[in-house]
């Protein structure tokens, strides 16, 4: 053998050349001090029971969660959960591949605890779980650190992601999409446009008998957007109106007109006067928590009775309260709402999947009817509390948030009774 290939194989077996014998992958460490044996044990004890908890809550979402979107994150969650308790439990093995998978795991966990304390904080208002997702924030971060120091010198001058290539692809596309979940589900949807519904009322015939008018007719309901809509609350009025001559001079039509640009009244008239509306009857457009597929119509009918003799005009009113289904969904609220107690209707608000009821309050439709004969009124607005009362900031976000409106319809007919008896009492003169 010649000296320069004995001088090569001695290069070979050399235990400096290539790094140290305990920083070659799939072989241990040598023997840890009891310090660093106690701060692995709580690392792995933190990340397997992290992502224990991730993997509950997120494979229930995926599987049950009742938007696309939830379901989506909720398998994101579902794979941090895999990856953290993989983590957890390899770093017990004490390798430098494990201990990377572990250092990501960690990475992952701070991730997951920061976009939840983002999510709450646009969704919901502060309250004490943002101190937690903070906890679990601060303590990835401290476990991660750990899992540094827990390593070789010669470990720590590499790259986590050189021994984990394959993850770091997995990882990397994994928060794009957790990012542009956030985003959708965030920022997208509180700020698309509204649900929207058009009314359509009719007044089809007026039939006079011996001694009543009945007046029939319809209101057509139709869903002109393009997502599901959620009615949270309606009404359907039948009033009759008694006018006579009453003429104006030009300051007293002026007045009328400035009454019409503040809002008190709908229309100024110069020859014509009116007594107040005499409701008929009322009722419901349709159920609270009825929902339109978009494209879907429905037309709903009524009959109403009028004395004769005593009113000039009929008029239909239908007023109708939405929000976007898809991110309200109260068809699906549980079989004990709605709770209505002194004409006062707490619906909760459902939500699609356990991630949803970690980052937010609950929440309630409060929807108050008024039984005033003369002008039944009804007010919707979003409670944080079960009760009766609702913070106006909070009614505010949430309609905004929920994509809230309300649309009006209003039909008028003449009504022939009084001139037929007027002409028949002259007939009999």
């Amino acid at each position: 053998m010649t000296p320069a290939r004995a001088q090569g194989r001695s290069r070979k077996h050399r235990p400096g050349a290539g790094g140290t014998r305990n920083a070659r992958p799939g072989r241990p460490d040598a023997p840890e001090s009891p310090r660093d044996a106690q701060l692995r044990r709580l690392t792995t004890t933190w990340l397997v029971g992290l992502g224990a908890a991730a993997t509950v809550i997120g494979g229930h979402d995926a599987v049950a969660g009742t938007e696309i979107n939830v379901r989506l994150w909720g398998a994101l969650v579902l794979g941090a959960g895999i990856v953290l308790m993989s983590g957890g439990a390899g770093l017990r093995r004490r390798r430098p591949r494990d201990r990377s998978l572990a250092a990501v795991a960690a990475l992952l966990g701070a991730a997951l605890g920061s976009i939840t304390f983002l999510a709450q904080v646009v969704n919901d208002e502060p309250d004490e779980r943002l101190a937690l997702w903070t906890a679990i924030i601060v303590i990835c971060l401290g476990a991660a650190s750990a899992i540094r120091r827990l390593a070789p010198p010669a470990e720590r001058r590499q790259g986590v992601w050189t021994q984990l290539p394959v993850l770091k692809s997995i990882v990397s596309v994994g928060l794009v999409v957790s990012l542009a979940q956030f985003w959708y589900s965030s920022i997208y949807i509180p700020t698309t446009a509204p649900a929207s519904l058009s009314l359509e009322s009719r007044i089809d015939r007026i039939e006079a008998k011996r001694d009543l008018l009945l007046v029939s007719g319809s209101v057509v309901v139709r869903n002109t957007s393009g997502t599901r809509v959620n009615v949270l609350a309606s009404t359907l009025d039948v009033s009759g109106e008694s006018i006579g001559a009453e003429e104006r001079n030009d300051q007293q039509f002026r007045e009328e007109v400035d009454k019409v640009e503040e809002g008190v009244i709908e229309y100024a008239n110069r020859y014509t006067g009116s007594d107040a509306q005499s409701n008929a009857t009322h009722g419901r457009l349709v159920q609270d928590g009825f929902y339109f597929e978009p494209g879907e119509t429905a037309t709903v009918p009524f009959i109403v009775g009028l004395p004769p003799n005593r009113f000039d005009l009929v008029s239909v009113d239908a007023w109708v309260a939405m929000a976007r289904g898809k991110v309200l969904a109260l068809e699906t609220s549980t079989p004990e709402a709605p709770v209505i107690t002194d004409n006062v209707s707490l619906t909760p608000v459902p939500e699609a999947g356990w991630l949803r009821n970690l980052t937010r309050g609950e929440r309630f439709v409060r929807v108050e009817y008024d039984s005033d004969p003369r002008a039944p009124a009804v007010t919707v607005r979003f409670s944080g509390a079960g009760d009766a009362t609702s913070d106006e900031e909070f009614d505010r976000r949430m309609k905004r948030f929920y994509g809230y409106s309300a649309a009006t319809a209003n039909a008028v007919k003449a009504l022939p009774a009084r001139r037929a008896e007027a002409s028949r009492e002259g007939q009999d003169r």
